[in-house]
C-alpha cells in the first residue's frame, strides 16, 4: 500500500511538472519569446511547482527530477546546459531543509518566502552567467521580475493544485 502511494505521488509530481513545462512554452509563445523583454514577465513555473510539492510532500521530489526538468528548461531557454538543473537542485534542497518552517507560514508569508528563494535562484543563475563570461548589461536587476511574478501567482497556483491534486497530496 505504501509503495502504491509513493508511485501515485511520483506520478502526480511528474505530471504537474510536465504541465509546468507546457505552461512555460504556452506563455512564452503567447508573449512571443522566451528571452528578451517579455522574458522578464514570465513566471518560474517549475520552481513554483517544486515549492508546492516540497510543502505537501516533505523530502520530495528526489533530486533527479528537478535535475531532469532543469535540463529541459536549459534547452527551452537556450541557457548553458546544466545551469537550471543546478539551480533547481539547490532550490529543492533549500526547500527540503526548510519544509516544516514553510508549512507554518501564512499565505502572504509564503509568497514572500517564495520571492526570496527565487531571488537566490536568480542570483545563482546570474553568478554562473557572469563566471562564464555573459554580459548582463545595465538592466540585470530586471531578472528578478520573474521571481516577483511567480510570488504573485502563488495563491492562485496553490488553490488550483490543491483542487486538482488534493487527494494525492493528502494521501
Amino acid at each position: 500500500m505504501l509503495m502504491q502511494q509513493e508511485v501515485t505521488a511520483t506520478f502526480h509530481l511528474i505530471l504537474s511538472l510536465i504541465g509546468g513545462l507546457f505552461l512555460y512554452v504556452f506563455v512564452a509563445g503567447l508573449f512571443g519569446a522566451v528571452s528578451g523583454y517579455s522574458a522578464w514577465l514570465r513566471a518560474e513555473w517549475i520552481p513554483l511547482l517544486l515549492f508546492f510539492w516540497a510543502q505537501r510532500r516533505p523530502h520530495w521530489p528526489p533530486l533527479w527530477i528537478p535535475w531532469l526538468f532543469g535540463l529541459f528548461v536549459d534547452v527551452l531557454r537556450g541557457d548553458p546546459l546544466g545551469l537550471n538543473a543546478l539551480c533547481f537542485i539547490a532550490f529543492t534542497w533549500l526547500l527540503s531543509t526548510r519544509h516544516e518552517w514553510l508549512r507554518t507560514l501564512s499565505l502572504l508569508e509564503q509568497c514572500l518566502a517564495l520571492f526570496l528563494l527565487l531571488c537566490v535562484y536568480e542570483a545563482i543563475t546570474l553568478a554562473v552567467l557572469l563566471l562564464i563570461g555573459y554580459d548582463l548589461g545595465a538592466w540585470w536587476w530586471l531578472s528578478l521580475l520573474p521571481a516577483l511574478m511567480t510570488a504573485i501567482l502563488w495563491p492562485l497556483t496553490l488553490a488550483l493544485l490543491l483542487f486538482v491534486h488534493g487527494r494525492a497530496v493528502n494521501a
